[in-house]
């Protein structure tokens, strides 16, 4: 599984996920894309888990209908 960790996602939580493959969107260069533009790029790089972590904590994303897989 490739799993794509953005800002404030906790490093614990990767370490912990032996067994799959987790990128970070600072090392791809995708650090600065809103989050529309960062779920296109992780479509097209075949990312199967987006782990995302707002700062306040509440704020939820929209649902968008992306054919993961």
């Amino acid at each position: 599984m490739l799993i794509l960790f953005d800002h404030g996602a906790p490093q614990g939580v990767a370490r912990a996920l032996r067994g799959h493959t987790v990128i970070t969107a600072k090392a791809r260069g995708w650090d600065r894309l809103t989050n529309g533009a960062l779920l296109n790029v992780a479509e097209e790089a075949a990312v199967d888990l987006l782990f995302q972590r707002e700062r306040s904590g509440t704020r939820q994303l929209p649902e968008v209908d992306i054919p993961f897989e």
